[in-house]
């Protein structure tokens, strides 16, 4: 994960060298998440003549979330 600020779980995380699903995510509670998010698009939206892009990344294991006792669905 490139922003481990961002993450919903602890640990080391490592730059992916293959394609696939993996357990690293954002945390969904963290208003830092959503800043980082918005800035970015708005750079892409910037950078980009087309009304519409794909920043792919939106497959989710649930793995970390499943740990994150914060995330517990009741």
């Amino acid at each position: 994960m490139g922003h481990p600020e961002l993450a919903s779980g602890k640990g080391l995380y490592e730059i992916e060298r293959r394609w696939g699903i993996f357990d690293p995510a954002m945390d969904p509670t963290s208003e830092k998440v959503y800043k980082f998010l918005d800035e970015l698009i708005a750079r892409m939206a910037r950078n980009f003549s087309r009304h519409y892009f794909h920043i792919g990344g939106d497959e989710v294991n649930g793995q970390e979330w499943d740990a994150n006792p914060r995330f517990r669905r009741t």
